[in-house]
């Protein structure tokens, strides 16, 4: 073939590759003589075969024309020959035809990426179908995350596309299809690791995506920094899954299903019942896995419990005691609390105690208990940390001390004759709270509806009512 012209090598190597008969060798041969297919060499023999027959030149803008279309010719016959090794192979020796091939070649090498992708355009599109399967499965939070096939999956269709994304990457630009994906797939990724605490089910996305599409220049190196988050967090996961985890994750879940005895238990509402089903054994539970972790793992899945009974199920008292809990337990020395979970916890059982409060004296002023409402005002007063909060406690206090004061003034209260021979809803018409405001005079009695019980045997005479 050496005694060839060129142009007749180049496309001996072509109808080689289209019928299924080129190797590697003959795929990059093909390749490299479209370097030395330039217009003049083409041209020059062709003017001189034509000389020596008598027939006039060539027409420039038609031999323009047929060499244009000649390259698309040998381009779809590269792609084709590199098809017929098979996918894989194939887009490997595409691949590196790519990642070798000189700075003039580019332009071809875009033309047979163009066909190759043209070629492969089918069963990428199945691929991206199953794909589009395992998401909207992986999706759903009770399904297991089984991700190694979506996995497999996301390689396949990465060493399927890997042409065109290299040719692309070659002039600085991103592939659009291999982009749009693989941000698709990387979502899907920290989905699992971040929301659903999955990143061991996460790492083989990420280890694909990496694999594949590294060199997509705009989310190329975000694909490597998660491989190496998913790795860490898959190694501290692998390490805290112990028997002694399992069982507080166990328990936790229990004691989230069986909520209503738990409140009843931590609040003292009802005695604790040994080997209850409900609460899972969370405290025992709670304490084998808080002495044999190596971090602070047991506190937050608690504390993570006693935010979910706080903020999901109105259950603010139960998360106050496993809060207290907590506390008490890291203070005895027997956690290995950062500084980040004590302020944390320390927060948390400021915020719960604050609203148990609030309701306490709403209650308390309701029922004219204001002593009460005074000493939990008090205590609000001092848990608040907001300026502006605080000064709207001490407007409530001062109101209430005023209340209190105005009614140590009054002499007492009295109640009026209650006749038997009246019915009981007459009597109860004329159950009147009146104020004495000096001795010896009345004020005219509003009427008001009470609670007073009332004696079995009719009452004749005025009594004085007890403070």
């Amino acid at each position: 073939m050496n005694r060839l012209s060129v142009l007749a090598r180049a496309n001996v190597l072509a109808h080689l590759a289209t019928h299924g008969a080129g190797t590697s060798a003959v795929l990059r041969g093909l390749a490299e003589l479209q370097a030395l297919l330039t217009h003049d060499a083409i041209l020059a023999p062709i003017k001189g075969d034509r000389a020596r027959a008598g027939m006039p030149p060539p027409n420039l803008a038609l031999l323009t024309t047929d060499i244009d279309i000649l390259r698309d010719t040998h381009a779809s016959a590269l792609a084709a020959g590199a098809l017929a090794l098979g996918e894989g192979q194939g887009s490997r020796v595409l691949g590196d035809l790519v990642q070798s091939a000189e700075t003039s070649l580019l332009a071809f090498l875009r033309r047979a990426a163009a066909a190759w992708g043209r070629a492969t355009a089918h069963r990428g599109s199945d691929l991206l179908e199953m794909a589009g399967r395992q998401e909207t499965a992986l999706a759903v939070p009770q399904n297991p995350k089984d991700t190694k096939s979506l996995a497999e999956l996301i390689r396949a269709w990465g060493r399927l596309t890997a042409p065109q994304r290299l040719v692309e990457a070659r002039a600085g630009l991103s592939h659009t299809a291999s982009s749009e994906a693989a941000r698709r797939w990387r979502a899907l990724g920290i989905a699992l690791a971040n929301e659903r605490d999955a990143s061991v089910a996460a790492l083989p996305i990420a280890e694909a995506l990496a694999a594949h599409f590294e060199a997509l220049p705009d989310i190329g190196s975000q694909l490597m920094a998660d491989v190496a988050e998913c790795r860490s967090v898959a190694q501290l996961a692998a390490a805290r899954d112990t028997p002694e985890m399992r069982a507080l994750e166990a328990a936790i879940a229990q004691a989230e299903r069986g909520r209503e005895v738990l409140r009843r238990e931590l609040t003292g509402l009802c005695p604790p019942r040994r080997g209850s089903k409900e609460v899972g054994d969370l405290l025992t539970a709670f304490v084998a896995a808080a002495a044999s972790a190596s971090d602070e793992r047991p506190w937050q899945l608690v504390r993570d419990l006693a935010l979910k009974l706080h903020n999901d199920y109105d259950m603010s008292e139960a998360a106050l005691a496993l809060t207290l809990m907590m506390r008490a337990d890291l203070h005895r020395g027997r956690g290995k609390a950062t500084p980040a979970l004590l302020e944390a916890l320390e927060g948390d059982w400021r915020t719960l105690r604050r609203k148990i409060l609030v309701g306490l004296s709403e209650t308390a002023m309701r029922g004219g208990r204001w002593s009460t409402a005074l000493n939990l005002l008090d205590e609000l007063v001092g848990l608040e940390s907001y300026p502006g909060q605080q000064r709207e406690w001490r407007e409530t206090q001062r109101r209430v001390r005023s209340r209190i004061a105005r009614g140590r003034a009054k002499a007492g209260v009295w109640a009026i004759l209650v006749t038997h021979t009246c019915p009981p809803a007459t009597r109860l018409r004329r159950l009147l709270r009146c104020r004495l405001h000096r001795p010896g005079s009345l004020h005219t009695p509003k009427l008001r509806p009470t609670m007073l019980r009332f004696r079995p045997h009719p009452v004749s005479t005025c009594f004085r009512a007890p403070n």
